[in-house]
This record gives C-alpha cells, structure tokens and sequence, in this order.
C-alpha cells in the first residue's frame, strides 16, 4: 500500500513478518497526521512495524513527535 502527498509518500510492505513502513520526502506537520493514522491503524491490528526513515529529506518537530510518541508507545506495548 502506498500513499502520497505533494512532499511526503508513505509505503507499506510485509516483510519478514512485519511491516516495513517506509516514508520518504518530508515528514512535517501536514504529514504528521498520515503517519500518525498509518502507525495507528497498523498498531490495532497488533501489527509488528518497522518504521524506515531512510529517505526522509526533512523533519520538523511535528513529525519527530510523531516518531516519538510512536517509540513509546512500541515500548510500552510491547
């Protein structure tokens, strides 16, 4: 699955028993939210996420907010 903005494409891909989410582009506050419902929806189908930030170009602090609430929630989860 693969979605896109103007700066920011989000894909989703199985792999090795998990989902590699890999965003690429800029991840700043108008994709801040995708990607929070992306994490959100995949954590509630008790999915095991790798999040890919290989090819982000920019982050803004919405964005590392994102990453971070994403961590400790992974951390407290499970």
């Amino acid at each position: 699955m693969s979605r896109e903005n103007p700066l920011l494409e989000i894909t989703e891909v199985r792999d090795a028993g998990r989902v590699r989410v890999r965003l690429r582009g800029e991840l700043d506050l108008a994709g801040a939210p995708t990607v929070t419902e992306c994490l959100r929806r995949l954590s509630d189908r008790r999915e095991q996420v790798l999040l890919d930030l290989d090819e982000l170009a920019f982050i803004d602090m919405s964005g590392l907010r994102v990453i971070l609430v994403a961590a400790d929630a992974a951390a407290r989860d499970g």
